[in-house]
């Protein structure tokens, strides 16, 4: 072999083993800061949150037109006395609360002139409430509400559509079956006896938008028929017909049957009237109250007065 082959020969070599040491470590398995990272852990699960979720839409005086309805509510906030639960009321009046404790519940509305309470009872937990609350000044009164307890509902308000067995109150449709328990105090009803502009409190199954009745209480009517006597109902204690809130003015009468107003309400007293966190001599026009009882037309007998904070 010559001694220019023999160097062709070495160049070859060379350039043989130059490749295939960079083949080895261009396929390499990679260095240990390069390797595959461990599966991430999963994110955890949030727990359910507790409490009931209150939503609902907030208007003006009784009376103020819906299209008017934002004008009243602008900067107002609900929030949950005692609890850290909290809403701005948007500009069409809508607001939501959630994880609201169950129990009595106390809500606040203030904000835009206003500084007014509304009280709940019974509020259970993971129960849906909506309502319709009319807010001035110091004062709420509740329009219509329904509650969802795991599907077992209660709407109340005034109906505004009757007829082909169904009524209408607010947004729900209720379906009225035949030879379902209505009545008025202790009177018996059928669903012609209801007429709109009736309030009426609903127990039933569904959604909120669209109830099936079971029982059906006439609170108030306008159909003629005599103002109602409360027939007492196991556990009903706690679970007055109606509820008013606010502050009193025009106050008449003596101890203990007075008279005075609260919103558009009027609410009388009598010596079977209780009186909670206050006594009657201490009501007087200014006071906060939450007034419960049963109601005829715009007029409250009151079971229960409650002074407010």
């Amino acid at each position: 072999m010559t001694f220019k082959n023999s160097l062709h020969l070495a160049f070859a070599l060379a350039t043989v083993l130059t490749v295939a040491c960079g083949s080895d470590k261009a396929t390499s398995p990679a260095s240990p800061s390069g390797s595959t990272p461990a599966a991430a852990a999963p994110a955890p699960t949030a727990g359910a949150v507790s409490g009931a979720t209150i939503s609902g839409v907030v208007l003006g005086a009784a009376g103020i037109s819906s299209a008017n309805r934002a004008l009243s509510v602008t900067g107002m906030t609900v929030t949950v006395s005692g609890s850290s639960a909290s809403s701005p009321v948007d500009g069409s009046g809508q607001f939501v609360l959630r994880g609201v404790p169950s129990g009595h519940v106390d809500l606040h509305f203030s904000g835009g002139g206003n500084d007014a309470h509304l009280g709940l009872d019974a509020v259970a937990d993971h129960e849906d409430i909506h309502l319709t609350v009319h807010v001035s000044g110091s004062t709420a009164d509740i329009d219509n509400n329904d509650r969802d307890d795991h599907g077992n509902l209660e709407v109340e308000g005034v109906v505004t559509q009757v007829g082909g067995g169904t009524l209408r109150i607010g947004d729900t449709v209720v379906t009225v079956p035949a030879g379902i328990v209505i009545r008025h105090g202790g009177t018996a009803l059928t669903l012609a006896d209801i007429h709109v502009g009736d309030r009426v409190h609903v127990h039933g199954t569904g959604t909120r938008t669209a109830v099936t009745a079971t029982t059906i209480e006439v609170q108030r009517s306008i159909s003629g028929l005599p103002a109602p006597t409360p027939t007492p109902q196991p556990g009903d204690d706690d679970h007055d017909e109606a509820e008013v809130n606010g502050t009193v003015s025009g106050l008449s009468g003596a101890c203990p049957a007075i008279r005075f107003t609260v919103a558009s309400t009027t609410v009388v007293t009598s010596a079977a009237t209780e009186f909670k966190d206050t006594t009657c001599a201490a009501v007087v026009n200014g006071t906060t109250v939450e007034a419960k009882g049963s109601r005829s037309g715009t007029t409250l007998t009151a079971k229960r007065v409650e002074k407010k904070k």
